[in-house]
C-alpha cells in the first residue's frame, strides 16, 4: 500500500500571493548607478586631454552606465503583478493562467554563469514549454516562493482529491 502524506494547510499563506519588483532593490541599485554615472562624469571631465585613456574609457562607459539606468527605472515605473499564485495556478507577468494541471517541475533553480548567478522560478507546462522567471529583482525570498509554490500546489492537490480528509499519495 502507497504511503500518505497528511497536507497540512498553512493557514498563514493567503488565498492568492501577487509578487511585485522589489522597489527598494531598484532604488539601491539605480542610486549606485547614478552615483557611479556622476564619479565617471567628474573623471572625464578632470582627465580632459591631459590622459586620453581615462578620457576615452569614460566615454566608453558612459553610456553603459545611462542604459543600465534606464533599464532599472523602467523596472522601477513598472507597477504591474510580476507573479501571481493560487490554488488555481501561476501566473507570470501578463500571460494567462497556467493551471496546476498543466503544470509539472515548478522549482527555484540559480544558474550560475561565470562569476554572477540568477535565481529563476522555472517549471514546465503540459505543452512542453518551459516557463523561467527571474525572480533576482522581485519582492520574495527564493526560500518563501519555494515554501508557496508548494502550498498552493498542496491546495489544487487536495481540491482534486476526491477524499475531503486532506490525505494525498507520497511523493
Amino acid at each position: 500500500m502507497p504511503q500518505q502524506k497528511v497536507f497540512d494547510d498553512d493557514p498563514t499563506v493567503p488565498d492568492e500571493t501577487v509578487i511585485y519588483y522589489s522597489r527598494a532593490k531598484l532604488i539601491f541599485q539605480v542610486s549606485i548607478f547614478v552615483f557611479l554615472l556622476g564619479l565617471m562624469t567628474f573623471a572625464i571631465i578632470r582627465a580632459g586631454s591631459e590622459a586620453p585613456a581615462v578620457y576615452l574609457l569614460g566615454l566608453l562607459i558612459l553610456p553603459l552606465l545611462l542604459f543600465i539606468i534606464y533599464l532599472r527605472a523602467k523596472e522601477l515605473r513598472n507597477t504591474s503583478p510580476q507573479i501571481i499564485l493560487n490554488a488555481s495556478g501561476i501566473q507570470i507577468e501578463d500571460q494567462p493562467l497556467a493551471s496546476w494541471k498543466n503544470i509539472n517541475d515548478e522549482q527555484i533553480v540559480k544558474v550560475v554563469s561565470g562569476k554572477s548567478a540568477t535565481t529563476y522560478l522555472q517549471f514546465n507546462k503540459s505543452s512542453g514549454e518551459q516557463v523561467r522567471k527571474d525572480i533576482d529583482d522581485l519582492a520574495i525570498s527564493r526560500k518563501k516562493l519555494a515554501k508557496l509554490l508548494s502550498v498552493y500546489r498542496a491546495r489544487y492537490e487536495a481540491k482534486q482529491s476526491p477524499q475531503q480528509n486532506k490525505v494525498l499519495p507520497a511523493e
